[in-house]
């Protein structure tokens, strides 16, 4: 009899750097653009965060990402560690990922389900 294994807890996968929550690194400059692409962009081409304390921008091109099959489920905390390495000028808290949405989350959620292809739609 053959036992299932049991998926990895979010908390078990190796994610220490930025390029580690992509299941794919070929996609990263894919979904970086996307930041670019919105109106208004999120980062500029030398990935400086523009949005000053809007955070619900970051916190949808996340969700997204996730929800699309291109980077792994993290928990807030990392999310939060590895973004802010990521952009300069973003200081987004763990607490961000928690919070009830506003309307600049909303914004930027549709834009970037409009604009970011569900990875099997790419294979």
């Amino acid at each position: 009899m053959k036992i299932k294994r049991k998926s990895k807890k979010i908390q078990d996968l190796p994610i220490k750097t930025f390029e580690s929550l992509f299941r794919d690194k070929n996609d990263i400059p894919y979904c970086l653009d996307a930041l670019r692409m919105v109106i208004p962009a999120v980062i500029n081409d030398s990935g400086e965060y523009l949005l000053k304390s809007k955070k619900g921008a970051v916190v949808a091109w996340k969700n997204v990402l996730v929800n699309s099959g291109y980077i792994h489920d993290v928990n807030d905390q990392t999310a939060a560690d590895l973004l802010n390495l990521k952009f300069k000028n973003l200081n987004i808290r763990e607490v961000s990922f928690r919070s009830d949405q506003s309307r600049v989350y909303a914004e930027f959620q549709m834009q970037f389900k409009n604009t970011i292809n569900p990875k099997w739609l790419n294979r």
